[in-house]
Order: structure tokens, then sequence, then C-alpha cells
């Protein structure tokens, strides 16, 4: 019954030689899809973004540190267990602790080395942290909070222990 109606739905049409033409209110004169229409729909007057997206990308870091911040809260870095996952490692054990599967929440906040990081800075964490956390850190009195936002601050901090772990991993540098 199904190839019925799909047989009568292709008979009303005659193929044409030449190019097809879009006709959808999402694409561009040229052709192109216009995802800023999608955006707009997406992001309606009545829409707000939740408090994660806002502490990303209201944020004053660079841009690639907010990206890197975003994959970092979805689990879309290129960690251990997402590349075990894939089929590009056998194991997930952190490299530089070899002490934990190396998932994204374990490499800022589970990894000693992380933890060694935030308590240099005064900065009280938890192994057991999921990323989301770091919004609901608050400054401590030591660090001042009228020169920079401490949003970036915590970001810039997130970006710097991702590379230290890359140079640990990629360039054998010592922990």
């Amino acid at each position: 019954a199904q190839l019925l109606q799909v047989t009568e739905i292709l008979g009303r049409y005659t193929l044409q030689h030449g190019r097809d033409q879009r006709r959808c209110v999402m694409v561009k004169r040229n052709g192109d899809l216009d995802t800023s229409i999608i955006y707009r729909a997406l992001k309606t007057a009545n829409s707000s973004p939740d408090a994660w997206s806002k502490f990303v990308w209201s944020n004053k870091a660079p841009p690639r540190v907010k990206f890197f911040a975003w994959l970092l809260s979805q689990g879309r870095i290129q960690c251990k267990t997402n590349l075990r996952r894939k089929g590009i490692m056998e194991n997930a054990i952190c490299d530089v602790c070899q002490a934990a599967e190396e998932m994204p929440a374990h490499i800022i906040f589970g990894c000693p080395h992380a933890a060694q990081f935030w308590n240099a800075l005064q900065i009280p964490t938890d192994q057991q942290w999921p990323i989301q956390a770091l919004k609901e850190i608050q400054p401590p009195n030591h660090i001042p909070g009228k020169c920079f936002s401490f949003s970036t601050f915590l970001l810039l901090c997130c970006w710097h222990i991702w590379k230290r772990r890359n140079n640990v991993v990629f360039r054998n540098d010592r922990i």
C-alpha cells in the first residue's frame, strides 16, 4: 500500500534537465542553507540559554578557549575514553596520573596533577565534580575580582590544564 502511494506521488512529477531549484525559506538566493534563520528560529524571544551556555559563551575568554570549554562540558574533547569508544585507543587510563580512566572531568578535577594545580591557586575543588561545577566556584579572597572576570580566569585555567596534559602525552614532558 505504501509503495503504491509513493509511486502515485512520484508519478505527479517529471524530471527535467538542468539545475535543481530549492524552494525553502531557509535557503539563500544562491542555494546555500541560511543557518542564521534556523538559529533565530531556535532562539526565539521567549527562549533563554541555560546557565552553562551563558557561562561559556558570554565569557571574555578567547573564542578557542570558549569552544574548548563547550566541547569539554559536552564530553567531546579527545580524551582517552572518547578515543577508546571510537576504537582508536585500547585503554583509557590517564597518561598523566596512570591511576584512573581519562574522562573530561578527570582531566580538569580528578587527576591528582589537576588537583595540585587548583590547590596551588587555593581554589577548592572536588575530584568528583562534573565540568559544569566550574560556574559555581566563587572567587577566593586572595584573587582580586576587580582586575578581571573570574569566570574567564577559570576557563583559562582549564585550557592550561588541558595544554599541560597534551604536552605530557604528545611531547613527553615530565609531570
